[in-house]
């Protein structure tokens, strides 16, 4: 059995961590989602469980927090957000992304923001953004944080033999490839995949399941915020202004493991 993790969700000291592995992402490239998944997986592995989780809203909830503590698997930023959307660096070490094994997590860029903008728009939400969408998405909240996000993390996990980059957008393609990019993935963190569970985890967390079962921790916890519909603000001027911020913001050798086919990519 693991130790228990520090509470503070900003990983510090790997040897708090030896032995542990941990996904990291920017905010709204599917970690949560990821997460539920992974949890899911491991429900049905450890406990043969034929009910599926409740749906786990945040990664430092105390379900999240005993799944963490059970596998030593740890889903974080890497920093906290407070001083990520200041423009401050993640405090993850770069000592600790050498050493721990390691999965970065990364999402469309213009996904990315579109999604952390409707976020911070929500009125539950103690930290806002009340400007436009232009004015985030190309300010120091927007591309030029996720660029410099990246140029942070990326240099020490590139000299990490136990990291992988995962796209967000390859767990959630419907070509067969799918599964074999979460077998790829989670076998990096469990071991041995058991892949009728994977199935099923996968199965369990597809968005209709994922509605319905949200709805069970509290309609008010998954309420929307009226926001403005993507059409009517994300117009192609501003998304290639938005790929232009990345691909002159981002260091070559980043770039090309980050974004291999081009920011993009859809």
């Amino acid at each position: 059995m693991f130790k228990a993790l520090p509470l503070d969700p900003v990983v510090t000291m790997a040897k708090h961590l030896s032995g542990r592995s941990i996904v990291l992402s920017y905010p709204k490239c599917g970690r949560t989602w990821l997460l539920n998944v992974f949890m899911n997986y491991w429900w049905r592995c450890d406990q043969q469980a034929d009910k599926p989780l409740p749906f786990v809203l945040s990664t430092q909830s105390e379900p999240a927090r005993r799944f963490a503590r059970s596998t030593g698997i740890n889903f974080t930023h890497g920093g906290k957000l407070g001083a990520m959307r200041a423009g401050a660096r993640p405090s993850i070490r770069a000592t600790d992304l050498r050493a721990l094994k390691t999965t970065l997590l990364v999402r469309n860029p213009v996904s990315v923001i579109v999604s952390y903008y409707h976020h911070l728009r929500r009125p539950s939400k103690s930290v806002k953004f009340d400007g436009g969408f232009a004015d985030f998405a190309l300010g120091p909240w927007g591309a030029e944080a996720l660029a410099r996000y990246y140029n942070d993390v990326m240099p020490p996990l590139l000299r990490n033999p136990r990291a992988q980059v995962v796209r967000y957008e390859q767990l959630h393609s419907a070509s067969s490839g799918r599964e074999e990019a979460f077998e790829t993935l989670l076998s990096h963190h469990f071991g041995k995949i058991d892949v009728s569970a994977l199935l099923w985890a996968i199965k369990s967390c597809e968005p209709d399941q994922l509605r319905s079962r949200s709805r069970e921790t509290g309609p008010s916890r998954v309420r929307k915020a009226k926001i403005v519909p993507d059409d009517e603000m994300l117009t192609d001027d501003l998304a290639q202004r938005v790929h232009w911020i990345m691909n002159s913001s981002l260091k070559a050798e980043v770039f090309s493991v980050v974004y291999p086919e081009g920011c993009n990519y859809l």
